[in-house]
């Protein structure tokens, strides 16, 4: 009786020690875009590439890239506006959606500045 409650309370102790044990520690570094009020991270890949846009009225899609802390802009073309909200890894593709001249809303993937129009079957 005497072994089962000593193990009890070892396993209760163990229980209680692992939330410190797995502690992780977190750097938070704010992401701007150069010149703009607004800015919204999206997305991260494996490689620290983050997709995003800027802008409140334009929207205005990017991908930054954190090791060499640049942003390269990434909007559909000759869209009015443009929201990357997800990239996957190698080979990187990032998806969101583009707001066209007509004001309609369209989804995209896009690899290698390859854009393509993407929608639920049916809906257009």
């Amino acid at each position: 009786m005497k072994l089962k409650a000593i193990s009890q309370c070892l396993g209760v102790a163990l229980l209680a020690c692992l939330p410190v044990a797995a502690q992780t520690n977190y750097n938070f570094t704010t992401i701007d875009y150069p010149n703009d009020t607004f800015t919204q991270l999206l997305g991260i890949n494996n490689q620290g590439v983050i997709a995003g846009y800027h802008g409140f009225s334009p929207n205005k899609g990017f991908t930054y890239v954190l090791k060499t802390k640049t942003f390269n802009n990434e909007n559909y073309p000759s869209s009015a506006q443009t929201q990357v909200i997800g990239i996957n890894n190698s080979p990187a593709k990032t998806v969101g959606f583009f707001v066209d001249s007509s004001s309609r809303t369209w989804g995209f993937e896009a690899r290698g500045g390859v854009f393509m129009k993407v929608n639920f079957p049916g809906s257009r």
